[in-house]
């Protein structure tokens, strides 16, 4: 039967008299080419069919492994997602309290910049939010002084610049300037408020060398802004 605005043409390259010769098909995929056109990836005939095996097997091993029967597969993967995602939260709450009670060890290799203290420290946690937990506490045993903290995480520089009050007063530090300096030796950017700025991106291999210019980024900047005494 005809169907108005439907082509009848099936093609691949190469036309066939019938569908019939075409046997099963198995759709992969469809996409839009063009305004209005879609795209349909199948395989037919036997590679249909070798591909429809795959997946039983797939299936099958599945089931097996995971002691269900297919139909109750998508509720057991659930399960397990759920699962490892709860375990997933745990660990990363681990991970900040056990860097935020590292803090006096990273005070300890604070370096004295023109009197004001300078942290420079790796952090291997590789979650963002723990980074800024623990930013947070250090910008508090830090008063008077300067902390820059950076971490790879999914392969990018993620970088975090905190300033404490009193040091913002006395000497005009501003965290942000901080992290875009440090940021940029990677090639990266960064900004944010006077206590606290993020940054990153750039050459992840370049981390321990922004970290190392800390220090210099400091002294440069209060070379600009000479303390209020």
């Amino acid at each position: 039967m005809e169907v108005a605005g439907t082509s009848r043409e099936l093609c691949g390259g190469t036309h066939v008299r019938s569908t019939g010769e075409v046997g099963l098909f198995q759709i992969l995929g469809e996409s839009g080419i063009a305004a209005g056109v879609r795209r349909i990836e199948a395989l037919t005939g036997e590679p249909a069919l070798a591909w429809i095996g795959r997946q039983r097997s797939i299936i099958e091993k599945l089931s097996e492994r995971l002691k269900v029967d297919a139909e109750g597969l998508p509720e057991r993967v659930e399960k397990l997602l759920e699962t490892n995602r709860a375990l997933d939260k745990k660990l990363k709450r681990a991970a900040t309290r056990s860097a935020v009670t590292r803090l006096d060890d990273i005070l300890a290799q604070a370096r004295e910049v023109n009197g004001v203290p300078v942290v420079a420290h790796r952090v291997e946690t590789g979650d963002r939010a723990a980074l800024l937990k623990m930013a947070d506490a250090l910008r508090e045993k830090l008063p008077e002084g300067a902390g820059l903290l950076g971490m790879l995480a999914e392969d990018r520089i993620q970088l975090v610049a905190v300033v404490g009050d009193r040091a913002q007063k006395k000497h005009r530090l501003k965290a942000g300037d901080i992290v875009r300096q440090a940021a940029a030796v990677a090639g990266g950017k960064g900004g944010g408020k006077p206590h606290l700025a993020q940054g990153g991106g750039g050459d992840p291999e370049k981390l321990d060398q922004v970290l190392e210019a800390a220090p210099g980024i400091v002294e440069s900047l209060l070379s600009e802004h000479p303390g209020k005494g």
